[in-house]
């Protein structure tokens, strides 16, 4: 009995490491700055006050500002989700990203299915959810190799963040990522965010 309680112990305080705050410094999260410190009850409201958008699912394209003349970024495609609200106000977002999927086609289905896996949990709690397709040619994420690099999937990320937003009324202090745990996709997370990090199958991360 004491090698069980023993490797119980182990085993919490395993679980206790994987779970940890990550703070980016402010310049990597400018639009708040020091006002958010990654907790959602400390941001302000920030809505987007998009138009247009008719609630359900749906699909849309976009291209990356400044590489319209680049065939990868010039026609981006990614899949989204927003509910419609008894009481209309700025919802939340998740952005879901999703693992490598071994080919192009494999990655737009991949997309499509992880958005339709969230789409019961968005319709309760209220909050749209928008998952892109990874534009790599395995199926993965193509991430900066260096700070600042351009054009990548981050990109692709913040242009369909954009596009979202200037449809349906977003709010933008209660941005979130969620992706599987990935080198490409941790690297993606890591470069557009100030986070927790939870330990488990996936990583969900606030995104200012």
């Amino acid at each position: 009995m004491s090698r069980l309680f023993s490797l119980l112990g182990c085993w919490l305080c395993m679980a206790a490491a994987q779970a940890q705050v990550v703070r980016l410094p402010d310049t990597a999260c400018a639009e708040l700055g020091a006002q958010g410190d990654g907790f959602e009850e400390s941001a302000p409201s920030w809505p987007s006050d998009g138009v247009g958008g008719v609630v359900g699912s749906g699909g849309g394209v976009v291209a990356v500002p400044g590489f319209e003349s680049n065939p990868a970024y010039a026609h981006r495609e990614y899949f989204w989700f927003v509910p419609a609200l008894s009481t209309p106000t700025a919802m939340p977002v998740v952005v879901l990203l999703h693992g490598t999927a071994g080919s192009p086609a494999n990655a737009r289905n991949e997309a499509r299915t992880i958005r339709d896996l969230w789409i019961g949990a968005a319709q309760r709690h209220g909050f749209a959810v928008v998952s892109p397709v990874a534009g790599g040619s395995h199926g993965s994420w193509i991430a900066p190799s260096t700070p600042g690099a351009a054009p990548t999937d981050y990109d692709v990320i913040a242009a369909v963040r954009s596009d979202l937003e200037s449809h349906f009324n977003i709010e933008r202090a209660r941005r979130y990522l969620w992706g599987f745990p990935l080198a490409d996709t941790s690297r993606l997370i890591s470069c557009s965010i100030r986070c927790i990090r939870a330990a488990g199958a996936g990583k969900s991360r606030r995104w200012q």
